[in-house]
């Protein structure tokens, strides 16, 4: 009898605990001297000039009937869900999340994944990423594990990938490779830059790479839209020629279409 009290009370303490943990995980809000730290790096700062600028994980607004919302602007992303992430502020929608690896309680909270911001140049289409890491993610003492900076690129590659898409399909990573250039410390703000390389048929290739923010730039270095196309690639020119590479990645998506889409996740 007793023995059977004892384990009814350990399980609902122990569920109790799972709840509260949950609670604090799922409603987690980024300290303020954290976003202040990623506001005012140099590169958030151009980004937010050059209105470029959208949260993490931005609201939806389910559309009226059967149709897609109209995309008018970079502002205003189609997903192949019928519904549109309208980035116009910097508010989140952490609901949208709570099933998701990258941008869900498992990975994004105090310690881990501890804030980002987007930053989408529709001209180019680049996607660049500012994202604060903590320091509870390491593989080796002080380095960002190796197999979370691919899981990252995945979620920031495929992102690229939908808001191309224009809610026109969905689609899946058919083939995802990382290469590491340097250790990636953590603690600090990186910068993700995404681009797309190219389209055949339903195939689409898009890279990226993670960088240093660079503390000091020259903003002349960056021309009036921010970027500056005569560097070394993509992502320096975004980061600027100081910036040290960490990582650079390449994915393969497959395109899906309404049908295909659902019998994938049927199967």
């Amino acid at each position: 009898m007793s023995t059977h009290a004892g384990r009814h009370s350990l399980s609902a303490s122990f569920l109790r605990l799972q709840s509260v943990r949950r609670l604090n995980t799922e409603t987690y809000h980024p300290r303020a001297d954290i976003v202040n730290q990623v506001h005012n790096l140099p590169l958030t700062k151009r980004l937010f000039k050059h209105q470029l600028i959208f949260p993490f994980r931005p609201l939806a607004t389910p559309a009226a009937g059967n149709q897609v919302p109209p995309q008018t602007s970079y502002k205003s992303f189609q997903v192949p869900s019928k519904r549109g992430l309208q980035p116009d502020s910097l508010l989140e929608d952490p609901s949208r999340c709570v099933s998701k690896f990258i941008r869900g309680p498992s990975m994004y909270g105090e310690g881990k994944i501890e804030y980002c911001v987007q930053g989408y140049e529709p001209t180019c289409h680049h996607l660049i990423n500012v994202v604060k890491f903590g320091t509870n993610i390491c593989g080796h003492d002080g380095i960002v594990h190796g197999g979370l900076i691919t899981s990252y690129f995945d979620d920031a590659l495929s992102s690229l990938f939908l808001i191309h898409a224009k809610g026109e399909y969905s689609g899946v990573t058919g083939k995802l490779e990382t290469d590491f250039r340097a250790p990636m410390p953590a603690g600090t703000a990186i910068a993700f830059v995404m681009w797309l390389d190219r389209v055949e048929g339903r195939k689409v290739w898009i890279k990226g790479e993670a960088r240093s923010i660079v503390s000091d730039e020259n903003s002349n270095e960056f021309g009036v839209l921010g970027y500056n196309s005569g560097n070394e690639s993509i992502g320096a020119g975004w980061a600027g020629n100081k910036s040290v590479k960490y990582a650079e990645s390449t994915a393969l998506f497959i395109k899906l279409d309404k049908e295909a889409y659902q019998r994938f996740r049927k199967e």
